[in-house]
């Protein structure tokens, strides 16, 4: 006979008790709605987190308490939502400042002219962010300035994702999404070891050129007390169907097509994207069996780790048994999220040698 009362209640767990959640207080999707809070709440947490960092909340910018006095400093910026970029990559060996703006929008010019400041420039600034229009105007306006100041400081802007093809960002150039993580950590890891700007620059700028990346996913992020700008998409990707949006823009865009095909389905058609030398529109790789590659699949905020391990196995898999392709290293976690968007990203990175240093 089944236990009367709640079914809900494991036998063995007490019921919850001394929890209540007062109508209005807040949502069914998010715990906190007013994105101020949220945004000044969660970056405050990275002075409790990390140690070495320290939090300046009127400008939104996390920087390292110590101060670099041998090596380039880093720094980088980008809307709130994806974290842990890049506030999470504060700290020796990576960044030594990043900016936010507002729930995925760009910082403004001001707030990175301030972060310039807080990081020591006497060997050198480097930027490394992702190629999305507003990322890239404001940077550019704020380090042309802080140049003029007699500051050596270098831009380099990472446009890794392959999903919309040549033809379809002809103006822009690719957008960054989350191979930029892997830029960030060779090239940190680099001025670690005291290369000058220029060299670190070029490193940089070498690991951004041979690092593809494609997502996919099945929902649209929700962002706090704002309904998502394509509703229909939203639906679509909502029905009972096991499908997917590849190449679903970071920002709420609508991906480059849909796929309504199983886990290995949708990987392989990511793989053909990222893989395929016949497809003159998105070619972009130069990788060939046997190459040494890195292989960093991302969770876009929403999935289990239960989850993202099953769809790393699967893209593992395919690599070696349609490619021939057995990477060198496998990366799999949350890198770079959009807030709660159901999805995973693939980035791969092809691997040279230079100068006794492992870099692509």
């Amino acid at each position: 006979m089944m236990p009367r009362g709640n079914p809900l209640h494991h036998p063995d767990v007490p019921p919850l008790t001394g929890v209540t959640i007062h109508a209005g207080s807040t949502s069914y999707e998010h715990f906190i709605i007013d994105q101020t809070i949220l945004i000044e709440s969660a970056l405050q947490s990275r002075a409790i987190t990390n140690p070495s960092a320290s939090v300046d909340a009127k400008n939104r910018i996390v920087c390292l308490d110590e101060t670099y006095h041998s090596q380039v400093s880093l720094i980088s910026g980008c809307g709130t939502g994806h974290e842990p970029s890049f506030t999470g990559y504060v700290g020796r060996g990576m960044l030594a400042a990043t900016v936010s703006g507002d729930v995925l929008s760009t910082p403004s010019q001001e707030q990175i002219e301030v972060a310039l400041t807080k990081v020591n420039g006497k060997h050198g600034i480097l930027a490394i962010i992702m190629n999305h229009q507003g990322d890239v105007a404001n940077f550019k306006a704020a380090i042309s300035k802080f140049k003029a100041s007699g500051i050596k400081t270098e831009l380099v802007v990472v446009g890794d994702d392959v999903g919309r093809g040549r033809i379809r960002t002809q103006e822009h150039g690719r957008s960054g999404i989350a191979g930029t993580v892997l830029v960030l950590k060779i090239a940190g890891a680099f001025a670690a070891t005291g290369a000058t700007l220029d060299e670190v620059t070029r490193i940089a700028k070498l690991t951004a050129d041979h690092v593809l990346s494609v997502g996919s996913a099945i929902s649209h992020v929700k962002i706090p007390n704002q309904s998502i700008l394509d509703k229909q998409s939203d639906e679509l990707l909502a029905t009972g169907r096991f499908g997917s949006e590849t190449r679903l823009g970071e920002h709420q865009l609508p991906g480059s097509h849909r796929l309504e095909v199983d886990l290995p389905g949708i990987v392989g058609t990511m793989l053909q994207e990222l893989l395929d030398w016949a497809d003159e529109d998105r070619s972009f790789s130069e990788i060939s069996p046997g190459d040494k590659l890195v292989l960093l699949v991302n969770n876009l905020g929403g999935l289990s780790g239960l989850e993202l391990g099953a769809i790393t196995w699967e893209i593992a898999i395919q690599l070696e048994n349609k490619y021939g392709i057995k990477p060198e290293r496998v990366y799999s976690g949350t890198f770079m999220s959009t807030l709660n968007e159901l999805g995973f990203s693939i980035s791969l990175l092809k691997i040279y040698r230079t100068l006794n240093w492992a870099v692509p």
